[in-house]
Parts: structure tokens; C-alpha cells; sequence
């Protein structure tokens, strides 16, 4: 069982990390002598290609084979059953069918192409595909280095965990069992690193899978998790658990899969490190006894790929560097918050700054405006006072007191006042100015965020795209790879495709960085948390944000003559509608005031209406002295009473006046402020007039751009058909050495630039929409205003649909 199981691991060794030693071990002391009872495996072998060194790899591989299956089974090659392509995926997928239908009992693909159409295609044969990793180190003495990986990981969680004193490794039970001393093979391999580190080695039983985890150590605080393939998704999962809730940093070998599942770190070829140990890393004596087999899609990359649990990081405290942050793949399985354009646009209004101030500037203009109206009402005068006179003054007049205190109560009531109606109308129009300065805000604002909206759309594309071909650029690396290995190309062009990894990954970070970016800008304007994550939900016309819910318009603008009416229509609208106009004509409406407020001046007066009521107290009249006896004995003597006449006058008296008041003449100041507002007015008017015409402009050139884009959308698709097919194509002729490098590179980049536009052609479109919207004042059309309602509402009245067609 022991040969049999090292019988792949040999050629496959490079993605198994779990059993090097142990492999080669067995390769240099495989029996020569073939078994009396030995059953014949018949191999077929397959190439992408022809190539000089076809030969040589196919001579390595049947001696390796043949060695590992002995003494128990003996290996039969023949010559007609190594079938050779033509660096075709036609040619491979010819090649391998053709091996598949043969007589022999087993496939073994030394090809990318083939091992790539092989692992998705319902075998009748057991397949066994080797990737790139199996041809890599032709020509530099060894067959593989086996252990390179594994130390490379070693290395690579120490540098990312740097705290960490001791490692506990955990290894399938199974794979442990088949060596004795595993510390003397990993402290050697360590020592050709030139590294030092404290581990423990721990079996892991998948039949006991709680006892296996609690034999690590108490002082362990870091673990290596080796491929363990026995064990089910639901035991990984408690394994993760289980070393999480021991707060210990974890790394695993198999990579993306297990970090996704709950390790901290894991390093792999992209995805797939699992699957394809699953799909070559199996016995063929298992296969030769009627075992299943997992086969699975094989990817070809060179580069490995960091991922990093964003999740178990934060649990453990784990302080990721930035270097890590920006050169792997961060996964978390936290649910982020979603938005979608209604939600932001509602939110905005609700917290944008800019917004906020604008709704306290409206409310403000509305109690000024009532502060105005309140002019009018009657008002309350209370005087209190001391007075005292000079009888010097008028000494033939003595009837006045020489002093006295006065207190009136007043009601003054303005019948009419050229300057309070003037500051009454232009109350009312700052006020409508300043909700048209609002309202001018929240659509430039909304405007902003929408466009922002689509642009982040735009650029999550790019970045989907962008990493569709940084992963094409890595299989094209993969592919030259074994080009060169088996003398196809030179090493010019791994060097090249190797460049354009770099490259196309430098582009990648840059997105990267600006839709972050972009996403804190969104924060910002919603004066949200700058740092909360978030993804924005794909938009559509139907999306209740767009008047589109309601109308498609291109279905009532199939004619030239209806779009010219339908845009004269929308420009009347934009026209009538539009916070620029609006401010303008409220600017207008108060200077009209101002200039009416100097003319009613010449004719108008200032009316009043008084109601008085007045008292007297600590008056001194010459006539109420007690001192003058010889009046009040006159008095008597006259009228037969003691006394004096004065001695009973009334200190309260009440009166009611109508009084207006005209300034016909000030100068010249009327007329010349007159003049000025005169001159004023014909400026606001002509930029009334200049601001018409470029809404006129902007809604035309609007409604063109639409138009176009919307017929893009269907030549940006078939654009990407077509420069998806000349890709293919021309990767063809470069795999049969037909076509020149740069002319694949130039094919690649431009199916890449035509997937993106075609990508993001409906959001192109959509910009345009939201103008048209801005226009009708109803960024958010879940707010419309009643009047673009019901101008959208009445289109199909006027211009009724018509059925499309294509040409």
C-alpha cells in the first residue's frame, strides 16, 4: 500500500507538501524485479504539442511510474499510445479523446491544455493531470525539489507572525504514520533555510478529530496546518474553530479554502491547492480497486497567492501589515452593509452637511418672511417719563405745569407702508430664492453621488476585469513555462509573461486604492463613518431611484421627428423646473420690488392709525398751589366756594389719530436708485436668458449622448464577442508558433479593454439618465416632484410607443 501510495506522489509532488521525504525515499528504493503475480496498468500519455523534448520528459516520467508500481504491478507503455496535439485546444481536446477511447487502462496528461479540457470532461478512464509544477525544474539536475514549498510556508508565517514562539504542525494521522521521525526531516530542511523554530508535530485522526486537537500543547501559540484531505468541510470548520478559540494564529498550506473556513493565513496557488491535490494526489492503487476519484478543473498559476482572514485576524488580535493587506487576498465573512441608490439618496438627504445648512437657510428665510407679515399687526407703546419747564419761556402763558411725570399707553396700527410691502414681497422671494438654492444643492450633491454611484459600479468592474486578467496573464506565464521546459519556446518569453504579472497586478493594487477611496467619499457625503465597509447593489432602469421605473423612453422616440418633439418638450420642462431659473427669477421678482419701493415713494404715503391714553402724576401747575390763598379767596369771593377751578383738572386724557406721512422729494436719491435697479434688472433678465440657452445646450446635448450610448450597449457586447473570439484565435496561432507574442498581448489587451466597456456600457448610459432626471429636479425619483410626475406621466399620451427591431 505504502509503493503504491508514492506512485503519484512522485510526479506530483510539488503541491503535496504533506509527504515529501517519504516519496523520494521510495523512488530510489523501488524493487526492479517485476512480481509473478504482478497485473499489467496499461498508461497512455498526452501532450499539448509536439516538442524536442517530449522524449525526454515522457523517458522521466515511464521510468518513475514504472518503478513506483513495481513489484506488485507492471507498468506496459507503448508507442502508439502517446498521442501528441497541436498546441491547440482543439488539437489537445483531439489528443485527449482520442486517448480516452484507446485500450489503455489509465491517462497521464504532460500537457496544460489537455490536463485543463481532462479535468472537466466525464471520463470513462481513470486521468491523471500534472500541472506545471511537474515540468518546472527539467534540466537543473533534480526531477523536483519537494520540499520547497512547505519551508517556503514555514518561512513566510514567520515573517507574517513574528511573535510567535512556538508552532504546532498538524499532519494527517495517515501521512504521519508513514514516517518515523519527522522532526529530523523538517529540522534539516529548516537548517538548509537557515531558520530556527520551536514546533511540535501533531497527528490528527479524522475518526477522533476532539482528542487529536487536544493533544496540542498548552505553550503552543501558533499552528501549521498541512493538507489534511481526509478530513470532511464540517471537521475543518471545528478545527478552525476549535484552534480560534484557543486565540492561536493559524496558517494553512491549502490556502484559499481554509482561510474561507476560519485560518487566519494560508498561502496557495490560486483556489485551488485542495482540489488539485484531490484530483492528482490520489493512489492509483485505489483507483485499480474501484475507489472514486474527486477530479477537479486545474488551474495553472506560478506566482502563490496570500490570503488572509480578515475576521479571525480581528479575533486574535492580529495586527496585519500593510505589505500583507496590499499583496493578498483578504477574505471576510462578516455581511457587509448594502446600498442601493434610493437608500443613498434618501440617507443624503437626511445627512449631508451641505444640505443641512441649506435646510437651516430656508428656515431661517421663513420666519423672516413671517417676521414681516407680524409688521403689520397693532402695536403695543408704553412711555413713561419726567418733564419740566421754563416759565421764562413764556411768561404771559402760565398755564403750563412747571413740572410733570407722564405715562401713555399707545396702539399703533400701520395702514400702509411702501417700505414694509416692499420688505414683505422681497421676504417671500428670498425665501423662494433660497429653496431654489436648496433645492440647486441637493441636485448637484445627488447629482454627485449618483455619478459617484455608477462610477464605483464602473471601477468594481474594472477591478473584476482586471483581475480576470491578471489571472489570464498568470496561466499564460504557466503555459510558457512548459513551453520552455519542453523546448517549445526561450526563456525570453517566461520572463515576459513574468513582467506582465507585475505589471497587470501593479494596475490591480491602483483600483484597488481608488475604489476605497471613492467609498470613503460616499461615507463622507452620507457624514457617515469614513471607515464603514459597504457595496453598492447593482443598478438597473427598473431601480425605483430612476424615472425609468416608470417610463422607458426609447420605446416613444423611435423617429427623429418624436425625439426633436420629445426633447423640445423635456427642454420647456428642464426650462420651467430648474433651481437656476428659479434663483433667478426670484433675483428678478426682488429687484422689481426694490425699484417699486423708490416709485411708490413719489405718490404713496406712510400710514398710521394711534389710539393714545395718557396720565399725569406729580404735576406742579402754579394754579394748584395751596400757597396762592389770595387766587383761591378771589375765586371765592367771585363764585361764593372755597377753592380753586385748577385744583380739579384731569391728569388723564386718551386721543385717536390717522396720520400719513409723503417724502415726494429726497433729492435725487429715487430716481437714481431707480436707475440702478433699472440697470440690475436688464443684467439679471439677460442672464435669465444666457442660463435658459445653456439648459437648452446641456438637455440637447444630454438626450444625443443617451441616445448614442444606448445603442452602444449593444455594440460594446458584440465588440467583446468578437475580440473574445480573435483572442482565441490568435492564442492559438501563438501555442502553434504562428503568431508572434506581442501580437497576443495586443489581442489579450484588447478583448480586455472591450470587456470592460461592454461591462459598463449600461452605466455609461445611466449617467446620462441621471442628468435628465437632475433636470426634472428629482435626482431621487422616489421623491419626484408633482409637476415631473406628471410631465413623465403624460409622454405616452403624446408619443405613444412603438415596437423595436434589430437590423
Amino acid at each position: 500500500m505504502k509503493k503504491i501510495l508514492c506512485s503519484i506522489f512522485t510526479l506530483l509532488m510539488m503541491v503535496s507538501y504533506s509527504m515529501p521525504a517519504l516519496a523520494i525515499q521510495n523512488v530510489s528504493k523501488a524493487p526492479s524485479k517485476v512480481s509473478v503475480n504482478a497485473k499489467k496498468i496499461t498508461l497512455a500519455f498526452v501532450f499539448d504539442g509536439p516538442s524536442d523534448k517530449n522524449e525526454k520528459v515522457l523517458k522521466t516520467f515511464q521510468q518513475t511510474i514504472a518503478k513506483q508500481l513495481l513489484p506488485d504491478f507492471n507498468a506496459v507503455f507503448a508507442k502508439d499510445l502517446v498521442f501528441t496535439a497541436d498546441w491547440t485546444e482543439q488539437g489537445a481536446k483531439k489528443a485527449s479523446d482520442a486517448a480516452l477511447n484507446s485500450r489503455a487502462s489509465m491517462v497521464v496528461s504532460l500537457g496544460y491544455m489537455s490536463s485543463m479540457y481532462l479535468a472537466n470532461k466525464k471520463k470513462t478512464k481513470f486521468v491523471v493531470t500534472i500541472d506545471e509544477y511537474g515540468l518546472r525544474d527539467f534540466g537543473s539536475g533534480a526531477m523536483f525539489n519537494p520540499l520547497k514549498q512547505y519551508v517556503n510556508n514555514f518561512i513566510l508565517f514567520k515573517k507574517l507572525v513574528p511573535t510567535q514562539k512556538k508552532t504546532a504542525i498538524l499532519m494527517s494521522q495517515h501521512y504521519y504514520s508513514l514516517q518515523k521521525n519527522w522532526n529530523t526531516v523538517i529540522d534539516k530542511k529548516l537548517k538548509e533555510k537557515n531558520i530556527s523554530m520551536n514546533y511540535v508535530v501533531v497527528p490528527v485522526n479524522h475518526k477522533n478529530l476532539s482528542a487529536s486537537l487536544a493533544k496540542i500543547p498548552a505553550d503552543v501559540d501558533s499552528v501549521y496546518v498541512t493538507p489534511m484531505f481526509n478530513l470532511t468541510v464540517e471537521q475543518r470548520k471545528e478545527l478552525y474553530n476549535y484552534v480560534n478559540g484557543r486565540k492561536l494564529y493559524s496558517f494553512s498550506s491549502v490556502g484559499k479554502e481554509d482561510v474561507q473556513l476560519g485560518a487566519m493565513l494560508g498561502t496557495s496557488t490560486p483556489d485551488v491547492d485542495r482540489k488539485l491535490a484531490e484530483a492528482t494526489s490520489f493512489s492509483i492503487h485505489s483507483v485499480l480497486h474501484g475507489k472514486s476519484v474527486k477530479t477537479e478543473k486545474i488551474k495553472f498559476y506560478d506566482n502563490d497567492v496570500i490570503f488572509y482572514n480578515k475576521d479571525t485576524g480581528k479575533l486574535l488580535g492580529y495586527a496585519a501589515p500593510l505589505r500583507l493587506l496590499n499583496n493578498a487576498e483578504v477574505i471576510s465573512n462578516a455581511p457587509k452593509t448594502v446600498y442601493d441608490l434610493s437608500y443613498i439618496f434618501n440617507k443624503l438627504e437626511e445627512s449631508n452637511l451641505d444640505i443641512a445648512r441649506k435646510k437651516f437657510l430656508v428656515s431661517a428665510a421663513r420666519r423672516a418672511t413671517t417676521a414681516a407679515y407680524l409688521k403689520y399687526l397693532p402695536t403695543l407703546r408704553l412711555d413713561l417719563g419726567h418733564q419740566t419747564y421754563n416759565s421764562d419761556y413764556a411768561k404771559s402763558y402760565s398755564d403750563v405745569p412747571i413740572r410733570a411725570g407722564q405715562f401713555t399707553v399707545g396702539i399703533d396700527q400701520i395702514i400702509y407702508s411702501p417700505d414694509i410691502v416692499t420688505n414683505i414681497i422681497v421676504k417671500h422671494k428670498k425665501l423662494n430664492f433660497d429653496k431654489a438654492e436648496k433645492t440647486l444643492v441637493e441636485q448637484n450633491i445627488g447629482l454627485e453621488i449618483g455619478t459617484m454611484y455608477l462610477d464605483t459600479l464602473i471601477l468594481e468592474n474594472m477591478i473584476k476585469v482586471q483581475e480576470e486578467y491578471v489571472n489570464e496573464v498568470r496561466e499564460n506565464l504557466a503555459i510558457s513555462r512548459v513551453r520552455e521546459k519542453t523546448g517549445k519556446c526561450g526563456y525570453e518569453e517566461v520572463l515576459r509573461w513574468s513582467g506582465a504579472v507585475s505589471t497587470a497586478e501593479k494596475k490591480l493594487l491602483s483600483m484597488k486604492a481608488d475604489y476605497n477611496n471613492i467609498k470613503i467619499h460616499i461615507n463622507k457625503l452620507l457624514y457617515k463613518d469614513q471607515k464603514e465597509e459597504f457595496y453598492l447593489k447593482p443598478l438597473t432602469a427598473t431601480d425605483p431611484a430612476f424615472y425609468t421605473s416608470d417610463l422607458h423612453v426609447i420605446d416613444h422616440v423611435r423617429t427623429p421627428e418624436k425625439l426633436n418633439k420629445f426633447v423640445d418638450m423635456l427642454v420647456e420642462e428642464v426650462i420651467y423646473l430648474s433651481p437656476e431659473t428659479s434663483k433667478l427669477k426670484a433675483a428678478i421678482a426682488m429687484k422689481k420690488a426694490e425699484m417699486s419701493n423708490y416709485a411708490q415713494k413719489f405718490f404713496m404715503p406712510n400710514a398710521k392709525l394711534t389710539y393714545e391714553y395718557t396720565t399725569q402724576f406729580d404735576r406742579d401747575l402754579p394754579y394748584e398751589n395751596v400757597g396762592h390763598l389770595a387766587l383761591a379767596q378771589t375765586y371765592q369771593n367771585s363764585h361764593g366756594t372755597m377753592g380753586s377751578p385748577w385744583l380739579n383738572l384731569d391728569k388723564n386724557y386718551g386721543r385717536f389719530m390717522i396720520m400719513a406721512q409723503w417724502k415726494p422729494i429726497e433729492g435725487g436719491q429715487k430716481i437714481a436708485e431707480i436707475a440702478r435697479c433699472k440697470a440690475e434688472l436688464n443684467e439679471l433678465n439677460a442672464y435669465l436668458e444666457q442660463v435658459n440657452t445653456e439648459i437648452e445646450m446641456n438637455v440637447r446635448e444630454v438626450v444625443n449622448r443617451a441616445i448614442s450610448k444606448y445603442f452602444i450597449i449593444e455594440k460594446s457586447y458584440k465588440a467583446m464577442f468578437a475580440e473574445a473570439e480573435n483572442y482565441k484565435m490568435v492564442k492559438a496561432q501563438y501555442l502553434k508558433g504562428e503568431a508572434p507574442i506581442m501580437q497576443l498581448v495586443d489581442a489579450q489587451n484588447t478583448y480586455t479593454k472591450s470587456k470592460v466597456e461592454a461591462l459598463n456600457s449600461q452605466y455609461e448610459f445611466f449617467k446620462e439618465l441621471i442628468w435628465v432626471q437632475r433636470g426634472l429636479v428629482s435626482v431621487n425619483w422616489t421623491k419626484p416632484l408633482p409637476e415631473a410626475k406628471k410631465w413623465v406621466e403624460s409622454i405616452p399620451g403624446i408619443l405613444p410607443a412603438e415596437p423595436d427591431f434589430s437590423l
